[in-house]
This record gives C-alpha cells, sequence and structure tokens, in this order.
C-alpha cells in the first residue's frame, strides 16, 4: 500500500502550453501511488481559448473552482461556472472557450489513471520539455 502526498497547487512548477493557458501536473503515477488517479490543475486566462479535440479510450473530468466560460462538448454549447463538475466521456471533443471571459478560469481535469503517450498532449509536451511529468517550482 503506498502513502499519501499533500500537494500543494502554489508549489507545482506551471507549464505555459499557450500565452492563455497554465497547466500543473498534481497527481499522477509518477509522483504517488496513484493507479488510478491523474489530476492536473489548469488555468485559462481570460481572452483565451483551448480547443483540446478528443482523449481515445479515456474520459475525462473538469471540476471548476473559479470563474466561467464557453464549453463546447460534442458540438453543444453549455456556459459552465464556479462549482461546476462536467463529465466527458473518452472520444467525445470538447473545448474551452474564455473570450469573453471578466476572469481567469480554474480548473482540475481529473482522469481515471495516466494516460499512454498520444492520448494528453498537454501531458506529452511536459514531459518532452522538463523529462518528467511533475516538477516543484524550487526545482
Amino acid at each position: 500500500m503506498g502513502r499519501g502526498l499533500l500537494i500543494r497547487p502554489s508549489k507545482v512548477k506551471p507549464y505555459p502550453l499557450t500565452d492563455f493557458y497554465i497547466s500543473r501536473m498534481l497527481l499522477d503515477d509518477k509522483n504517488s501511488a496513484a493507479k488510478s488517479t491523474h489530476i492536473n490543475h489548469g488555468i485559462l486566462k481570460k481572452g483565451g481559448k483551448l480547443e483540446y479535440g478528443s482523449h481515445p479510450g479515456y474520459d475525462e473530468t473538469y471540476v471548476i473552482l473559479k470563474g466561467k466560460c464557453l464549453l463546447k462538448i460534442d458540438g453543444e454549447f453549455m456556459h459552465i461556472q464556479e462549482g461546476d463538475i462536467i463529465f466527458i466521456p473518452a472520444d467525445v471533443k470538447h473545448s474551452l472557450d474564455n473570450t469573453d471571459g471578466k476572469e481567469d478560469l480554474v480548473l482540475l481535469t481529473i482522469w481515471p489513471g495516466t494516460p499512454p503517450k498520444g492520448i494528453n498532449a498537454v501531458y506529452d509536451k511536459r514531459i518532452e520539455q522538463w523529462g518528467k511529468s511533475y516538477v516543484l517550482s524550487d526545482e
């Protein structure tokens, strides 16, 4: 059995995917004994937009911590806001649009385990550039 782990997002090094999106890998099978949970902390700045596409074979859940924006999921538009939980089935196209936002959108993305290479582009790019997925700010 693995040990518990305290993770403080403010202590995790941000990965700037674009000028508008910052990602912090919080929990995966590289920094913990988590085999069935993968959590990322993301910030979509006001004025920004993310086109994700879909993730073959992997469901994804968003937990909106702060802000609001427009979510496009499987061709349907939804207004999402702080406190919302959004389930995105595997293979379903989705995107976030905060171009009209008044504040940054802060969210957690939760996956059922760490996806293999080719499923989550942000995760893959972080590892390619840093050599690992989880990096503390003082490393």
